[in-house]
């Protein structure tokens, strides 16, 4: 069902808004059941898709409706024979849930029933139908046989009573049967019959696709194949106006509500720019409307969709997976399923259980995760082995929660351990999770955390010996974050540094410098600032051909902050931070300035603190103070201390690559440099 929908769209139906619509209710060649705009059914176009057997929606643009002056629908039943022989014809259009009112919905007019009444007589005057059944009601109880083999007297009164009838009250239907050659002779070769029944639609008329609407269905025989359409006034709206924002990330909490997920892994769901949604305005299911996605115009009724595969891509090498459908059988959905009108029963919270308007259009809509693997980086020094139980937390499936990694791994997790070429190592859980439904393949979920070594000796690997990696740039391979900073925001950076070694030589026997860091420089992911005007450049060689910008020396609340990204060291030796500034306010990277900075302290410090002062106190200095939160996360706010206000502190933790101070009273708030100080 449906209709071919084309760029020039500008009409109430969905076409090019010249042409009626055309609802091919049964693909046969014998009957079309269509539903138009106008009176004029030429030159019109067939619908898609093209079906028999489904119950559809018709979007109408009410908008436009409206300004087009448009006060009726016009039901037709159109009998062919295209054979080259004659051809008994079982044909039935029925009309349910009219508007006896006259004002709320659609109805038949009084002045439009002669018409209808004519051409049926006529039939049964030139003998071209054996028997029309008029059905006053829509469980057929009630109805009006008249055959061609009738008296005149008695196809009078009976049209005599069709035409006194409330057609409106319960709908109608009428039900053609042409000779079977029993009784006459059946539609000739080349013949055809055909009916229009206008339908008026009240000026306050509410046409919605649900079930107790207005529908029109076609019967092939005796309710053989029903094939319903629906007609239903709606919003129309180009599919670029939504597909150019992002998806809201949430977790469905175990009351049923939705909830903004603050992990980093938001960061990773593609868009619905790269990852469109699938609007389904004739009900017509995921895989017919997929076909069409690339269609510019949509409606605001049926469903709409978004294929969780290539978000499931993305979020399961970060620890998470796309909701259950049926968590029994560990199976989720390979699309998310939306009803336009189930809006009013959906809940979506912020992390402090502030309700989140979707009506606002900041969103594309929302999609929902499920957390699988969760793993933390951690520290160690020069020489240990690497345990990957100091990593570990926790595992959910379908049958609940495993904290002991020797537990998980009986149960199928897999660890898997890399050296990295600057002395650390990145650890990757893997776990089976669930299937996509009508997939029976079990996808798996990987969490990747590194692990830091510490103090001097460079490399060691899990079980000793050497497993370094050569090369004149950049860190191995690291989990990608995206880190925030700030009071208002939960961060990722740290102020964690890295023991140095020695050049080595490749295993090609070329020489090549491996890139190592001394105690001093900040490991890959962590946050630095500046202190002093630097210069921030293309190259790590630096030159003022090379810089693309300086950073003058300003107040501590102000001081660019960077991401380091990895190293690289000039043709000098001299070791450079690759970066990108980072906007702690915002929450985001500033466009532009991807480069190299020096990694001397005398001009680039830690971002962050690392240590709990002596005092045990520190001060809140941002313009909008700092907050503090029940979770290391920086999640659940719990207040906002303004600037100046004197903090008691008991002790400075590590998360991820970030630290917290924790207060006295076990809050946590950031150890960032630019929002507090030691005093």
């Amino acid at each position: 069902m449906g209709v071919s929908a084309s760029a020039d769209y500008n009409g109430p139906f969905y076409n090019d808004g010249n042409k009626p619509f055309v609802y091919h209710l049964n693909g046969s060649d014998t009957a079309t059941a269509t539903m138009t705009l106008t009176d004029d059914k030429s030159n019109t176009e067939k619908g898609f898709p093209t079906s028999s057997g489904t119950d559809e929606i018709l979007p109408i643009d009410s908008k436009k409706w409206e300004t087009g002056g448009y006060t009726k629908l016009y039901a037709n039943l159109d009998i062919e024979n295209n054979s080259s022989t004659g051809q008994p014809v079982n044909e039935e259009l029925r009309l349910d849930n009219l508007d006896d009112s006259k004002s709320k919905g659609v109805y038949v007019a009084d002045s439009d029933k002669g018409p209808i009444l004519a051409k049926l007589k006529g039939w049964l005057k030139d003998k071209q139908v054996q028997k029309l059944d008029f059905y006053t009601d829509k469980g057929g109880d009630t109805d009006t046989i008249i055959n061609s083999t009738d008296s005149q007297s008695d196809i009078d009164k009976n049209f005599d009573i069709l035409e006194n009838a409330n057609w409106n009250a319960n709908g109608f239907a009428i039900h053609v049967t042409t000779p079977d050659g029993g009784d006459g002779s059946p539609l000739k070769a080349g013949g055809s019959l055909s009916l229009k029944i206008p339908l008026s639609v009240a000026t306050k008329a509410n046409l919605k696709s649900n079930t107790v609407g207005f529908k029109m269905t076609q019967y092939d025989g005796e309710n053989q194949n029903p094939t319903t359409l629906r007609p239903c006034f709606s919003e129309g709206f180009t599919k670029a106006s939504v597909n150019s924002k992002p998806y809201l990330v949430t977790e469905k909490t175990t009351d049923g509500t939705y909830q903004a997920i603050t992990d980093d892994v938001k960061s990773l769901v593609p868009d619905a720019k790269s990852n469109p949604i699938i609007f389904d305005p004739f009900g017509v299911g995921f895989d017919k409307a997929e076909d069409q996605r690339n269609d510019p115009q949509a409606f605001k009724t049926g469903n709409y969709f978004v294929d969780t595969k290539p978000i499931f891509k993305k979020v399961s090498q970060d620890g998470w997976s796309i909701d259950y459908s049926d968590k029994k059988n560990n199976v989720m959905p390979p699309y998310y399923r939306y009803i336009w009108d189930d809006s009013s029963q959906l809940k979506i919270v912020d992390q402090d259980g502030k309700t989140i308007d979707m009506s606002q259009g900041k969103y594309a809509t929302y999609v929902s995760l499920r957390k699988v693997l969760d793993a933390k980086d951690w520290t160690m020094k020069a020489g240990e082995t690497v345990d990957p139980s100091k990593g570990f937390e926790s595992w959910t499936n379908s049958t609940g929660t495993i904290k002991d990694l020797a537990e998980a791994e009986k149960a199928g997790l897999k660890v898997g351990i890399k050296s990295l070429s600057n002395g650390n190592y990145d650890v990757t859980y893997t776990v089976q999770d669930a299937k996509f439904d009508g997939d029976p393949t079990v996808q798996n979920v990987s969490k990747t955390v590194q692990v830091t070594v510490t103090g001097n000796g460079g490399n060691t690997n899990n079980g000793g010996g050497s497993n370094s990696t050569s090369g004149s740039s950049s860190t191995g391979s690291t989990t990608n974050t995206n880190p925030s900073t700030g009071s208002n925001s939960t961060s990722n950076s740290n102020n964690n540094s890295t023991s140095s070694s020695s050049s080595s030589t490749s295993n090609n026997g070329s020489n090549s410098t491996s890139v190592t860091t001394s105690a001093h420089v900040n490991t890959k992911g962590t946050a630095v600032y500046a202190t002093k005007k630097i210069g921030l450049y293309k190259k790590a060689d630096f030159s003022r051909r090379n810089r693309i910008k300086w950073y003058a020396k300003t107040k501590r609340v102000n001081r660019p902050e960077f991401i380091v990204k990895g190293f690289k060291r000039d043709n000098s030796g001299k070791l450079r931070y690759r970066v990108q500034q980072y906007n702690p306010y915002t929450g985001k990277y500033v466009k532009g300035t991807k480069g190299y900075i020096t990694t001397s302290t005398k001009y680039v410090v830690s971002a962050y603190y690392q240590s709990v002062p002596k005092s045990k106190k520190i001060r809140a200095i941002n313009r909008k103070g700092v907050n503090s939160y029940k979770k290391a996360s920086l999640t659940k706010k719990v207040r906002n201390y303004k600037k100046g206000t004197l903090l008691k502190v008991k002790k400075v933790i590590h998360h991820k690559l970030a630290t917290r101070y924790v207060l006295t009273n076990g809050r946590y708030v950031t150890a960032n440099k630019k929002f507090v100080i030691q005093k």
